[in-house]
């Protein structure tokens, strides 16, 4: 809660924003009136995506204002910058929970061209917190002080003669932080920040030693032995006094006392010299506080603390001692300056020690953080050991590595980056001399998941180092290419699926984007076979290389006489063995080569006439797939095939005829005479002849697998074309040219993916016998087709919907229950296309199928508002009610005779397809699709619809039921008596509904 400081304060930030939009406006403000607006649409807004967008075009609007650049304050009229900043300081306090948004509002406040940082400076220290939730804003006001007003701030603390509320504010504040700081029930980002924010306050003493006994003391309060006077009880921040609390190991504090002193305080602190030892001769020496006592707590932290976050945060801390040290080598490192990192020093020797130690570390990081200590030790070692002597040794190196080669088991993650971090120093070919088993245990690492992105990292530091050696390392780097190629391609044809796997996923793309002058030995080597023949894996492992290259670009360097992007990748590779590969008897093996064919590292790369050819070869005999893997496979393929092809199309159209994309709609294209180029010809055709290849499978009788493929390729033809496709979907859409484009090919005959020959294949799957391809063909049907669909040459488009109208009531009173499935999914796809879009009416359909059954008139009943609808919400209610009125004449006829019922009036279609159009009346008013969803008439009748339909569905079961517990079975009877007294709980809870 946020207590304001005065009476002006209580006025709230939207307050503020109305009555200066009115100031502004009176006045003509016109820059201050847009940035009062923006705030007011930002307090005002509940979407929370929308806030962040509105903060970031606050901060754009402020940036206009340039208040830095008027020293003499005439941009701030009236007030305007004051009421800003306090207006912006009230959303920034109010949106702490609100991590997006409120990182965008502090841009803004510390925003330098705005001008505000100063004002929201002077607005947010006056903030007083009484709720733990914005304890961060306190810290914020604190780290500021010093930042911004030093001047201000350093006569409070060391004036003796200050007086007043500012020094006991100060003090309060400082008492504030000493309890954070040293409290055991805060969270560790609060007391990590009083460590930071107290060092800062040091950075104002004018001598260091007082600041650094200062430190001694707050370590020695946190339970560091020896290093202060534990008998003091107070300490002086310059004039002010403040108590010490008893010495209590908190391991947390010590962290943020060192965090504080590496990341904020002074460099006159930090490398000041103390005594901190003695000679073998008992003569003092003086060390710098960071070497001689930082370093000495913080390697205690990491060698005792055992609780996990503390043992994690302790060797960050380390990471940032060794980045002090390279910050401030120039200072550490000269000719009078003391050798710390010597092979025998005992920092480097600790340093190891902790290193080797933690290369199996279970706390989650700690692996991590060693490793980049040891990658800084290494560097610190150089810059000293350069500094005193034109070359280094490399003996301090090489023992390192024989350490970690022989020292570390081969199954250890750590061990490979170590090795990355040393193979600078060492060298690659005295490296590769002295330690030759590391290859093999790098393809031993491909057997297991966690080691392969680790064996990878080294074998691309090892491949970019030998592209850098000099001339007279040619043997050494033959020599070298020819033992990693050959590892590479034994992993790629090995037997164990693991390693194979892991190759083509790390090592072989690791491999061609460092070294890409490979390609041709290696795929050399892989068709070399004495029969002129390769072998299933030797054949696999040939695919995925020219795979890898292609989708890397690497392939079209291999061929710089041919001009043709397409052509020059596909002459690295032969023809007629890709079309072999593409006819293998093995699943996998084709799939490899389909990927050779549509991987490219180009998406808008036009498609090559070989590429069109063995695609169209592929596709022929590749449908009636019974592999779901391979099925996926395909899919994928075909939709960066398609992807390039409307890509690379839309691309050729805007260089040859610019003015067909200057229209506002796509139904420009007719008017627009159009060349259209012989590569997006070609391109169209494949999409059309594609399109054309799946609908004419889809015919009854076509297998079950056949149809499974070619309902998802025409999912992919649909989701790479549609543009108006899941408006929600903000990832994946095709652009909204791409409508272009489906115009100039319905124009031109290319394709129509939406045709009438299209649709009436979709509806005929709705009457499949599997469910996946009725709810597949359905799925397309809601989401790409448009209403009304387009009917057969010669058809009334009325006449079209009621006739599928009553194909669908035919279906849905048949006795079978696949086809009272299918009847209630095209009854629900009507109900969505022509009552719900388009405000149809279809109704009396059941009459006209059934009029045998001669049984009492029953009213529909739950719709006593239909007076008070709107005639579109009237339709959807008429709609459900006429169902709801099948049901209650099949029930009323199965309860005269429910054998007979069984043959004419099954009850199963009809309740399918009452409960299919309320879920989509549901999805409707949860996605806000109509107007119409949203009135109170509406919502009353479709909730009095809902329970009469319970209530009716309640009935029928304790129907069943009854009828069932007249049998003999005293099991039957236990069972109808268990699930009536389930279905009674469901029509009570019904009835209440309706009540509420």
């Amino acid at each position: 809660m946020v207590v304001p400081a005065n009476q002006m304060e209580y006025e709230t930030a939207q307050n503020i924003a109305s009555k200066y939009i009115e100031l502004c406006s009176t006045k003509g403000l016109t820059k201050w009136l847009k940035v009062f607006a923006t705030s007011e649409r930002l307090l005002c807004e509940s979407s929370q995506k929308m806030k962040v967008i509105l903060a970031e075009q606050l901060w754009k609007d402020a940036q206009v204002l340039d208040l830095r650049s008027s020293a003499d304050g005439s941009n701030n009229h009236f007030g305007c910058l004051e009421a800003f900043a306090k207006m912006t300081c009230k959303t920034y306090i109010e949106n702490v929970d609100n991590l997006k948004l409120f990182q965008r509002i502090q841009k803004l406040l510390l925003s330098k061209s705005s001008g505000l940082d100063d004002e929201h400076i002077k607005v947010i220290i006056k903030v007083h917190i009484h709720d733990g939730t914005f304890m961060m804003i306190a810290y914020q006001s604190l780290l500021h002080m010093p930042q911004f007003f030093p001047e201000k701030v350093t006569p409070i603390l060391l004036n003796s003669n200050c007086c007043g509320n500012n020094r006991e504010n100060l003090s309060k504040a400082f008492k504030f932080l000493f309890f954070i700081l040293y409290s055991e029930e805060v969270s560790k980002e609060c007391i990590l920040l009083s460590g930071k924010t107290l060092t800062l306050y040091l950075n104002l003493l004018p001598d260091s030693s007082v600041a650094t006994n200062i430190i001694l003391q707050l370590l020695t309060c946190a339970g560091v032995p020896n290093v202060g006077d534990g008998t003091m009880r107070h300490s002086a921040f310059g004039e002010i006094q403040m108590e010490l609390p008893l010495p209590k190991r908190l391991p947390l504090s010590q962290v943020a006392i060192l965090q504080g002193c590496l990341a904020t305080a002074g460099e006159s602190i930090v490398l000041s010299k103390t005594v901190c030892c003695q000679d073998k001769d008992l003569k003092a020496v003086s060390e710098t506080f960071l070497v001689g006592v930082l370093f000495d707590i913080v390697y205690k932290l990491c060698t005792n603390e055992k609780v996990p976050v503390v043992h994690y945060l302790a060797f960050e801390v380390l990471k940032d001692w060794f980045s002090y040290i390279k910050r401030h080598a120039k200072s550490l490192f000269n000719e009078d300056a003391p050798v710390l990192f010597s092979i025998d020093s005992s920092i480097t020797s600790q340093v190891l020690t902790l290193v080797w130690g933690s290369l199996e570390d279970p706390v989650e990081g700690v692996s991590v953080s060693s490793r980049q200590v040891f990658k800084l030790l290494l560097e610190v070692h150089y810059m000293e050991h350069h500094a005193n002597t034109p070359r280094p040794r490399k003996e301090f190196y090489q023992s390192l590595v024989t350490r970690v080669v022989e020292g570390v088991p081969w199954h250890v993650k750590t061990k490979y980056g170590l090795l990355c971090d040393l193979l600078p120093y060492i060298g690659l070919q005295k490296f590769m001399e002295d330690q030759p088993r590391v290859l093999d245990e790098m393809v031993q690492c491909l057997s297991t998941n966690q080691l392969s992105a680790a064996s990878t990292e080294l074998l691309k530091t090892l491949l970019l180092m030998s592209r850098v050696l000099q001339k007279e390392s040619d043997l050494f780097k033959v020599a070298f290419e020819r033992k990693w190629q050959n590892l590479l391609l034994q992993s790629l044809t090995s037997d164990q699926r693991m390693s194979e796997q892991h190759a083509r996923v790390y090592w072989l793309p690791c491999a061609l984007r460092s070294c890409p002058d490979s390609l041709t030995n290696i795929l050399q080597q892989l068709s070399c076979n004495e029969d002129s023949t390769m072998n299933t894996p030797r054949l696999l492992a040939y695919l995925c290389v020219l795979k890898t290259a292609r989708s890397l670009g690497i392939a079209q360097t291999q061929v710089m006489t041919v001009r043709s992007l397409g052509i020059a990748q596909m002459q690295v590779m032969d023809e007629s063995m890709l079309r072999s590969a593409l006819s293998h008897g093995q699943d996998e093996i084709r799939s490899e080569a389909l990927g050779v064919i549509c991987s490219t590292h180009k998406t808008a790369e036009p498609l090559s006439t070989l590429e069109d050819r063995l695609l169209r070869g592929f596709l022929l005999h590749n449908l009636n797939i019974a592999n779901p893997a391979f099925r996926q496979d395909v899919s994928v393929g075909l939709r960066k095939i398609l992807t390039r092809v409307r890509d690379s199309s839309l691309s050729l159209l805007r260089k040859s005829c610019p003015k067909l994309f200057n229209k506002k709609t796509p139904s420009g294209c007719a008017h627009v005479p159009i060349d259209v180029p012989s590569d997006v010809q070609q391109a169209l055709q494949l999409v059309g002849w594609i399109s054309g290849l799946s609908v004419r499978s889809l015919v009854p009788g076509s297998g079950y697998q056949r149809q499974k493929t070619c309902l998802e390729l025409i999912a992919v033809l649909l989701q790479t074309f549609d543009a108006e496709w899941d408006p929600d979907k903000k990832k994946g859409r095709p652009p909204e040219i791409s409508k272009t484009l489906v115009s100039l090919a319905k124009t031109k005959n290319f394709f129509n993916l939406t045709s009438s020959r299209n649709t009436m294949a979709l509806i005929g799957c709705l009457e499949s016998a599997h469910s996946d391809i009725r709810e597949a063909s359905l799925d397309l049907l809601q989401e790409h087709f448009p209403s009304p669909f387009n009917p057969p040459d010669n058809t009334d488009v009325n006449g079209y919907a009621t006739r599928l109208m009553r194909i669908a009531a035919d279906l849905m009173l048949s006795a079978r229950m696949q086809e009272c499935e299918s009847g209630s999914a095209l009854c629900q796809l009507l109900f969505e296309k022509y009552v719900i879009e388009l405000n149809w009416q279809l109704s009396d359909v059941f009459r006209s199928c059934q009029p045998h059954l001669d049984t009492e008139a029953i009213e529909p009943g739950a719709t006593n508002n239909d007076c008070a609808l709107p005639p579109e919400a009237r339709l959807c209610i008429e709609f459900l009610v006429e169902l709801l009125a099948e049901a209650k004449r099949q029930f009323s006829f199965a309860k005269c005779n429910l054998v007979h019922a069984s043959q004419n009036a099954s009850l199963h279609g009809v309740l399918l397809g009452l409960s299919r159009c309320i879920v989509s009346v549901l999805d409707g008013i949860s996605r806000g699709r109509t107007a119409m969803f949203r009135s109170h008439a509406f919502m009353t009748s479709f909730n009095a619809l809902v329970g009469e339909s319970l209530h009716v569905a309640s009935g029928i079961t304790q129907f069943m039921l009854s009828f069932i517990s007249r049998k003999s079975d005293s099991q039957a009877g236990e069972f109808s008596r268990g699930l009536r007294s389930k279905t009674t709980s469901i029509g009570t809870l019904s009835k209440d509904d309706d009540d509420g």
